[in-house]
């Protein structure tokens, strides 16, 4: 956003709109920008110019970011009265670029304190956006440390707003502490949020295996969809690649099997009784995945019913045999078990 400062000796201070919605139109007094303990060394440096064309027509054009533009009327107000700044976290970062750029050391100062005190996990993410935008590279380290350290406190949502480059960063950081399945509903709920932001390099550097060894029940399929849709964009086959999200999450579907196959299709039984319709539900979550890995699902899934099925047969006939061994010895003793 442009900011054209026109500065003139007779006129008070004041926001006047410009014919360019861009462009927002401040006059000033040079006097007051360039004397006094709040001075602007920015200004006080540029009026000694007379070579420059800013001199002449009395008129400087900035360029701002967003957040600083917002914030520059408060800059104006700091200098113009006594009052005291009303810092928070979406402002502090940049009205401290602003007293940088400026050259307002003071001001600087009462910045830094603030953002200091004000730094924590509620507030870091807003901090780390503006760390972004401003270049500020130790407030950005600084908040991605805390939070990756804390990423199972940080509420779902604030996560999800942050960019792709700020989400890989705090994947990436060493700081990083959580359980995989928790860091599994993590990713799937920002892949879900940002959709087609979200891309295979992006989800395959968020979800390697150090980090993400397993994957919760929950985000499995999901997460299968979404890692098996990120294949298809990026024009890439990992069917055959066991290192990668892919396989962790269809080996948690089969896995639990009864939750994220059996019970859908169990559920559809209940309200219709005709199996023909129950097989050609389209409803079911896993009926999106392409067939090649429906089928490799659903042939799992059967060997792990049936690995569950022979370890009940056995219990069974363990048990069996142990009713067995003491009817025979309450014979031999004379004693009844009924």
């Amino acid at each position: 956003m442009n900011y054209s400062l026109g500065k003139e000796n007779n006129s008070s201070k004041n926001e006047e709109p410009c014919t360019n919605s861009n462009v927002k139109c401040y006059h000033v007094h040079k006097a007051i920008l360039s004397v006094g303990p709040r001075r602007s060394d920015y200004f006080a440096t540029l009026f000694k110019q007379s070579h420059l064309s800013e001199f002449a027509t009395n008129t400087s054009h900035i360029q701002l970011e967003p957040s600083a533009a917002d914030s520059f009327p408060a800059l104006l107000d700091y200098i113009y009265t006594e009052k005291m700044i009303k810092f928070s976290a979406k402002n502090a970062t940049a009205l401290r670029h602003l007293a940088h750029y400026f050259g307002m050391r003071p001001l600087w100062k009462q910045a830094s304190a603030f953002i200091r005190g004000d730094f924590s996990l509620d507030t870091a993410a807003t901090y780390l956006s503006e760390a972004i935008v401003y270049h500020d590279e130790k407030l950005e380290n600084a908040s991605i440390a805390i939070l990756a350290e804390n990423i199972e406190e940080i509420n779902r949502r604030t996560l999800t707003k942050l960019s792709p480059s700020s989400f890989e960063r705090i994947f990436a950081s060493p700081r990083l502490k959580c359980r995989s399945r928790k860091l599994s509903d993590i990713v799937l709920k920002y892949c879900q949020t940002q959709g087609g932001s979200v891309d295979m390099s992006l989800l395959m550097k968020c979800t390697r295996s150090e980090v993400m060894p397993s994957v919760s029940r929950k985000a499995a399929l999901p997460l299968l969809k979404v890692a098996v849709a990120g294949e298809q964009k990026a024009g890439v086959d990992m069917s055959n690649t066991h290192n990668v999200l892919r396989a962790r999450c269809v080996e948690t579907c089969v896995e639990e099997w009864k939750e994220t196959l059996a019970k859908p299709l169990m559920a559809l039984e209940c309200r219709d009784k005709n199996i023909s319709r129950i097989l050609g539900a389209s409803s079911l979550e896993h009926r999106d995945l392409p067939l090649t890995i429906q089928v490799e699902l659903l042939e799992k899934a059967l060997c792990a019913a049936k690995v569950e099925l022979d370890d009940v047969k056995a219990e069974l006939l363990f048990r069996e045999e142990q009713v067995e061994e003491f009817t025979k010895q309450g014979k031999s003793t004379g004693k009844s078990f009924e």
